[in-house]
């Protein structure tokens, strides 16, 4: 099966070969600028204009590019309510959910640095390590991973509702996002692929992001599982253990104090 595409690019690279970049397929491409004709997997016509080269390639399937490889959803609904049919649903989200735990994890250990105070720092460490590990769990489609991670975070905001403070805007983002995170790890992790031979998405390892998001989770998580799990939990008793005493000391069962518990 063959897709056929239109491609224009401005520029050829400096062996004189015209580059040509495809989203999903590493590395680029080349082609001779003046070779009519490719031998490798696809076939290559060009006319050179000043300035521009007008390309159309006729790509194998083994490059990934036909509608069959095409995720559902588009980049919003896969973040807030996503769906899983093929496998580059599965790789898609897992890569999401990935990012979204490690820009948590940065999130958190910045504002625990800005507070100043060493409990909160080191609380911050923590859980920022949490999260991290967490993210490899996500990306090997571990969904009690992502259910533990939702469930601290959620246990962060609810002390603050306790408070009877709103959490911000962006806490509430986090916590939906995080939810969502974690119905995209249990349904990845339910997929099955229609066939034993089927396709499967590359897990690239050129650039320091495919290092980070497709090599890094396979080589540590299997791992780290067990220490993100018992840290995890150590984290999870903490938060609980600040939203009981919030809630205490909300309803009067707790003061501060040489009183104590009344």
């Amino acid at each position: 099966m063959k897709t056929t595409m239109q491609i224009e690019h401005d520029v050829l690279d400096l062996h004189g070969n015209f580059l040509l970049e495809v989203a999903g397929c590493k590395p680029a491409a080349r082609w001779p600028a003046f070779q009519p004709q490719d031998p490798g997997p696809g076939t290559l016509n060009r006319s050179l204009t000043p300035g521009r080269a007008s390309v159309t390639l006729e790509l194998m399937q083994s490059l990934n590019l036909t509608s069959e490889v095409r995720r559902s959803d588009g980049w919003l609904k896969s973040l807030f309510w996503p769906t899983v049919e093929n496998a580059w649903d599965v790789n898609y989200l897992g890569q999401q959910g990935f990012w979204i735990c490690m820009l948590l994890a940065v999130a958190t250990l910045g504002m625990a640095l800005l507070t100043g105070n060493g409990i909160a720092i080191v609380l911050g460490v923590v859980a920022a390590a949490a999260y991290v590990l967490g993210g490899m769990g996500v990306r090997e489609k571990s969904w009690p991973a992502a259910a533990l991670i939702f469930v601290t975070y959620s246990l962060n905001v609810l002390s603050t509702v306790a408070l009877r403070q709103l959490p911000n805007v962006i806490s509430i983002i986090f916590a939906a996002v995080l939810f969502s995170n974690l119905r995209a790890a249990f349904l990845a992790s339910e997929w099955r692929p229609a066939g034993e031979g089927e396709d499967q998405p590359t897990r690239f390892n050129e650039s320091l992001a495919d290092k980070l998001v497709d090599q890094m989770p396979a080589t540590f998580w299997p791992v780290l599982q067990i220490p993100f799990f018992v840290l995890g939990s150590l984290l999870l008793l903490v938060n609980l253990a600040g939203l009981g005493f919030v809630l205490a000391q909300r309803f009067g069962i707790w003061h501060p104090g040489p009183i104590g518990i009344r």
